[in-house]
């Protein structure tokens, strides 16, 4: 009973697994769009790297125009680097990024 039990939990998680969301990378906020709100995200942590930010897997909020709050880490804006690999800073590649992929 104990095997049989294990199997099922087991295919349960790979089904639930198997119809998680995928997003983009420069879909920050995960809508399913890339859009203003994107570039924002990505604007408001500009400069920041993780040599030199200890929060910089910590969520955090961010407040939009509309006073919409949007939790995210500065590691998720960091989607670029020289290489077309994230590095650990948020500059003008990744804004760029996302801005090229605006409307998407």
């Amino acid at each position: 009973m104990k095997k049989m039990f294990l199997i099922v939990a087991l295919l349960g998680l790979v089904t639930l697994g198997a119809f998680a969301a995928t997003y983009p990378v420069w879909d920050i906020n995960k809508d399913g769009k890339c859009d203003m709100v994107d570039i924002r995200l990505v604007a408001s942590f500009f400069n920041h790297s993780a040599a030199t930010d200890p929060l910089w897997t910590v969520p955090t909020k961010v407040w939009n125009a509309d006073l919409q709050a949007y939790t995210v880490a500065a590691c998720n804006c960091d989607v670029n680097g020289p290489k077309g690999v994230p590095y650990g800073k948020i500059d003008m590649m990744d804004i760029a990024l996302v801005a090229r992929h605006f409307g998407e």
